[in-house]
């Protein structure tokens, strides 16, 4: 983004910014104001920006837009603004270029993140630009030269894989949007591939083969009842980037400077089994339509309550504070699945602790988290952000999408 709005813009320009794209535009926006620059803002779908045009250097698209998911006319867009003298770039980070060629329907800049699906994994900071000229070319690697922006070789590792992730990505993407149209409690459901989406009729057009991107948004009644949603997810991560093979989801309203509700939901699929990844979704909604939990004793083990039924057990001799629980049972909703001894190791004051307890999971959630020493970081892979409790005896025998690590 940097390296195109700065090689091409100078004191006195004028440039076109979707207002309701990435959030990250409204800093770029400040920056290149307090450079002498004229922005002006319209809204991706409608073809909002027509009128804005004139006299503008740069007309800036980001279709996909991010979070809403509009679609804007690259083609009619970019005709107009070259009959002005004005030059298109297009944000093509949701559509990937295997979804859409930006340069194909006018453009002169196609950007993207490289952090989303290009890389596929989160773990790489990285953007790209594909140019329709050699001379906007040089322009970009002159800034990229005088900046020291220079990419390793890590970005190359998945784009082997890249065509395999987008298409199933899509698939799964779009019968999630169909499933949360029968919802009664989800509304304003948005994926370009419905054909009942207001955008469907300009991306069939100006997207390819079906791929129509990996994200849905949708909104559920209000900031409670999305967080109950989000807490409730067992294959989904609630983290902010989106593309990789990880499915995440979040709130966008946490970030401020999207005009969205409290309850507004961007969901980004994964590269999890459809059906199992439509099955969590669908419990999750009902979990958290179902309103919080009632507790059965707020259960405290050094400092973590959950809302469960648990027996506390006795401390060990030698004054240590751990608790030390036998024979006690965790109860969540769904019923009980026995699991055998774990174990809990911490320190506190120089005293170190081992807490033996047989416990039975099913769904059992924190209210709050427990303190870090807790927990040992990490059971499942692709489910990092929540402390765990490792169940040494059941971890072998279970699959480790049934989540058979045990909260306290």
């Amino acid at each position: 983004m940097s390296a195109v709005l700065f090689s091409q813009l100078r004191q006195g320009d004028t440039v076109v910014l979707p207002s309701d794209g990435y959030h990250l535009l409204h800093v770029l926006r400040d920056r290149i104001t307090g450079y002498g620059i004229t922005v002006r803002t319209a809204p991706t779908g409608g073809d909002a920006q027509l009128p804005l045009v004139d006299g503008a250097r740069l007309l800036w698209l980001e279709t996909p837009c991010n979070p809403s998911l509009d679609v804007c006319d690259v083609r009619r867009l970019a005709s107009a603004a070259h009959e002005r003298g004005a030059l298109v770039a297009v944000d093509n980070t949701l559509a990937t270029p295997l979804g859409q060629h930006p340069l194909a329907l006018g453009a002169d800049f196609s950007l993207a993140s490289g952090t989303k699906a290009l890389s596929g994994h989160g773990d790489l900071l990285l953007g790209y630009v594909t140019c329709r000229t050699p001379e906007l070319a040089a322009g970009v690697r002159a800034w990229r030269k005088s900046v020291g922006a220079v990419p390793g070789p890590i970005a190359h590792r998945s784009l082997a894989t890249l065509q395999l992730r987008v298409d199933r990505q899509a698939v799964t993407a779009l019968a999630l949007a169909r499933l949360l149209l029968d919802r009664p409690d989800v509304t304003g459901v948005r994926h370009p591939g419905l054909p009942q989406d207001p955008a469907h009729e300009v991306a069939k057009r100006e997207m390819r083969h079906g791929r129509y991107g990996c994200v849905v948004s949708f909104a559920i009644p209000d900031r409670a009842h999305a967080q109950r949603f989000l807490a409730a997810l067992r294959l989904v991560s609630d983290a902010t980037s989106f593309g990789g093979v990880r499915s995440t989801a979040e709130r966008r309203g946490r970030w401020g400077g999207d005009d969205v509700s409290e309850g507004f939901i961007r969901f980004s699929v994964g590269v999890k089994d459809t059906a199992d990844l439509l099955a969590d979704v669908r419990q999750a909604l009902d979990a958290a339509a179902d309103g919080p939990r009632r507790r059965r004793g707020d259960c405290k083990v050094r400092g973590a309550r959950c809302a469960c039924a648990v027996a506390r057990g006795r401390p060990r001799p030698g004054g240590c504070a751990g608790a030390s629980l036998h024979g006690r049972r965790l109860r969540g909703g769904g019923g009980l699945a026995r699991v055998g001894p774990a174990r809990v190791a911490g320190a506190r004051g120089g005293c170190t602790w081992r807490a033996r307890a047989r416990v039975a999971w099913t769904q059992c959630r924190l209210a709050q988290p427990p303190p870090s020493w807790l927990c040992q970081p990490r059971f499942n892979a692709h489910r990092t952000a929540r402390p765990r409790l490792v169940d040494s005896a059941s971890v072998s025998n279970h699959p480790s999408d049934m989540k058979l690590s045990t909260y306290l």
